[in-house]
């Protein structure tokens, strides 16, 4: 780090201890250059950003920043530079005068423009409102050469904010609420927990709440579009901030096939060597380490292929596989190509243990006086194969797919899909789908999802013109234990009544709910009742809502409501709310998933609702 940027940073570090307590101050630093673009900035190798912009008399330097909520906001630091008489600039923030700071009178034939200067805090803290703010620099007086301005330094008590929102390219509006959500007297209030995380990938679905109630066997999701406006629709993956995710289990290259060749470890993997020199032969053996993965059917489960890498020889070598097994015995394998310089072996999924007793010893036999040379050995996954899809039902206006979905992270476990009324029965259902007509073209729009952990999703219809819409926030439907990571109520069966779109569950813990979807206007609903689940409410969630939220502007949700309360931060701030009636919802223009809905819950009963047509099939 250069000198001036840790003599910055140092002097920035002591004013976050003077000012604020640093548990919830945080610094933004603004470079002028990137505000005062209609002038040309000059470069400078002592300025924080390697440039610094020139200031003259009768000239003004506005510098806006946006607010989450009410905040405390002092205006710590301005860095300048002078080479020449002094110079007087007068700070405001929003209009009102802060106070002012002059620069020194001397000059070094410009050479003094390369060292830099701080005001010290300009005026008290003070709080500020939600939304744009300016601190505006206005020059009173400065000599022919004018002065240089490098950064401000303004301390914000908010450690949420994110610097998208703070340089307000994230556009809010806090008047955005439910506010028309009320409690149902004689239902008792659900306690929704807040179970999150920070994460800085969009990929990662960090929001999730529990709900527990007591009593009740019925309510209702609605997915709505959101409340802000806008014709942004961007539903492109979005992996910034997101960990790499590989095929490569383990890979080991450039390696003499020698029993006396020294062991090699990588990240989960240790190579080591073994055999008789005399008899030429040399075993190179490997131990690795998996761990279970909640994303995907995890490394331990999914089927993989080993793919060794001669390099270039004329000579055909004889080689023995073996591997662990998941049965604890020794499991022989035969390669599956081999020409020479290749050689690859298939090994069946659910094979590995998800700890480090993982092994694979390979036997190569050399004739005498050649040395094998590996140019690349490495154990991959198999290939994704594209998701089977098993039309169950579709008509003009209605489609029910049920989707076989290959390295499903709880493969083997699927669930069974029954017609009703009908003996048809499809088996090994990972997800099923439903599509509404689109009037406007001849496509679907898909408005509900439900996976075999039982999570779903629901999505509001498109708008005119739009052709696709992602989905947003996802509700685990059924109990979980609180533990997981990523909460699933396995299910086992479902029965469909395509006709008017309901759905009997039942669950691998022998609970059962019924379903509804009911898509009018540009809402969908899920009704979901006569839930009788079978483990102790106290301990275990009726749902689970996931979500995520990177920042404002960057999330599916951003706020919660509970009932006629005001909004809370989808993060912070709260640890559980209490209500019959929750909205999830966003204030911000987000970038990612721009049209997701917003999502609505009510608490409708605690006894159970059997109408005429209820769960008739059974």
């Amino acid at each position: 780090m250069d000198k001036a940027r840790l003599t910055m940073y140092l002097h920035l570090f002591i004013c976050t201890l003077v000012l604020l307590a640093p548990a919830v101050a945080r610094p933004f630093i603004i470079e002028a250059e990137t505000v005062a673009k209609e002038r040309e900035s000059i470069f400078r190798t002592q300025a924080s950003a390697m440039r610094s912009s020139p200031f003259h008399t009768g000239d003004i330097l506005r510098v806006d920043f946006c607010l989450r909520k009410n905040t405390s906001v002092t205006l710590a630091n301005i860095r300048f530079s002078n080479d020449g008489d002094k110079d007087i600039v007068d700070v405001a923030m929003d209009g009102e005068y802060l106070g002012s700071f002059s620069s020194y009178s001397n000059s070094n034939f410009g050479f003094n423009w390369n060292k830099y200067h701080y005001s010290g805090h300009i005026g008290k803290q003070r709080t500020l409102w939600p939304g744009r703010h300016v601190v505006t620099l206005s020059f009173r007086s400065t000599d022919t050469y004018g002065i240089e301005i490098d950064s401000l330094i303004l301390i914000v008590d908010d450690d949420s904010l994110k610097d998208d929102f703070f340089r307000c390219t994230a556009h809010c509006d806090a008047s955005i609420k439910y506010s028309a959500i009320k409690s149902i007297d004689d239902i008792p209030s659900g306690e929704l927990v807040q179970r999150s995380h920070n994460t800085f990938c969009a990929q990662d679905r960090n929001i999730n709440y529990h709900l527990f109630h007591e009593s009740i066997t019925e309510y209702r999701l609605t997915a709505t579009p959101p409340r802000y406006r806008t014709l942004l629709n961007d539903k492109k993956k979005d992996s910034t901030g997101c960990e790499p995710v590989s095929d490569i289990i383990w890979e080991f290259r450039n390696f003499r096939v020698l029993p006396s060749e020294i062991p090699r470890v990588v990240s989960n993997a240790r190579m080591t060597f073994g055999g008789d020199n005399t008899a030429k032969f040399t075993t190179v053996n490997f131990q690795f380490n998996l761990d279970k993965s909640f994303s995907r059917q995890s490394d331990v489960d999914v089927a993989s292929t080993l793919i060794l890498k001669f390099q270039e020889s004329k000579t055909l070598f004889s080689i023995l596989l073996g591997h662990s097994s998941r049965a604890g015995k020794l499991t022989m394998v035969r390669p599956t190509s081999n020409d020479g310089e290749f050689y690859t072996w298939e090994i069946p999924e659910f094979t590995w243990v998800p700890d480090d007793q993982n092994y694979v010893n390979l036997t190569i036999m050399t004739p005498p006086g050649v040395t094998a040379v590996i140019d690349n050995l490495k154990l991959v996954r198999k290939e994704k194969i594209p998701d089977k899809n098993i039309v169950i039902y579709e008509d003009d206006e209605t489609k029910v797919v049920g989707v076989v979905e290959d390295q499903w992270w709880r493969a083997p476990r699927a669930m069974t899909v029954k017609m009703v009324n009908s003996e048809v029965t499809w088996d090994k259902i990972t997800k099923i789908s439903v599509s509404r007509a689109i009037r406007w073209t001849e496509g679907f729009n898909e408005i509900f999802q439900l996976y075999e952990d039982g999570l779903a999703n629901i999505n509001a219809f498109v708008p005119y013109g739009v052709n696709h819409v992602p989905f947003g926030s996802s509700v685990v439907i059924g109990q979980f234990n609180t533990t997981d990571s990523r909460p699933y109520a396995p299910i086992s069966t479902v029965i469909v009544d395509p006709y008017s779109l309901k759905f009997h569950l039942d669950y691998v813990d022998s609970s059962v709910v019924d379903l509804e979807i009911n898509s009018k206007g540009d809402d969908t609903e899920l009704h979901v009742k006569n839930a009788n689940y079978t483990r102790d409410r106290s301990t275990y969630p009726i749902a689970a809502i996931r979500s995520t939220w990177v920042s404002d502007g960057n999330a599916d949700i951003d706020h919660v409501s509970a009932n006629l309360n005001e909004p809370r931060e989808a993060l912070n701030g709260w640890e559980s709310i209490y209500g019959t009636a929750f909205a999830f919802f966003r204030q911000c223009i987000s970038m990612h998933n721009t049209q997701g809905p917003d999502l609505f819950l009510e608490l409708l009963g605690t006894t159970q609702t059997n109408t005429d047509d209820t769960r008739y099939w059974l």
